[in-house]
């Protein structure tokens, strides 16, 4: 009986040393382990907006470029991120929500992004509900956007 515990406590400890170093799943996604991070959520009957920063050092960064959700922010599609960013300065705004969000000071080609937009049948309003993930790699920060309107 003694044996099956001890088993069962290591078993418990080897995987806690484990999962504390690998990325972690956040935002239905693997994130590499951030060093900081700031939160500004707010929701109301059927909306919901989330605004994550993740602050990262630079080698961590880097490993954004090794995801495969992640894509190169480029002069094809700046102006789609754009626009998708403006919605979410509105919403800050908005939802009264205790941050400053000047994406054009951060929004440039190089960087990386990844956007999930969420269609509901009969609805044809492009910011209706998506997630965008977008990696400012000059200051290793992952802005990350939840919204639902």
């Amino acid at each position: 009986m003694k044996y099956i515990l001890y088993s069962g406590i290591i078993i418990i400890l080897i995987s806690s040393m484990i999962g504390c170093n690998q990325s972690y799943l956040r935002h239905g996604i693997k994130l590499p382990k951030a060093i900081d991070e700031k939160a500004y959520t707010a929701t109301s009957f059927q909306d919901y907006f989330d605004y994550y920063k993740y602050y990262y050092d630079e080698n961590t960064i880097k490993e954004f470029y090794e995801m495969s959700e992640f894509v190169e922010v480029t002069e094809a599609n700046i102006d789609k991120i754009s626009r998708y960013m403006n919605n979410i300065k509105e919403g800050i705004k908005l939802h009264e929500l205790p941050c400053k969000y000047k994406y054009k000071s951060f929004l440039e080609c190089g960087d990386l992004f990844y956007l999930v937009e969420y269609r509901e049948e009969g609805h044809n309003y492009p910011y209706q509900r998506y997630d965008l993930y977008y990696v400012d790699i000059s200051e290793c920060i992952l802005h990350a956007h939840n919204v639902c309107r």
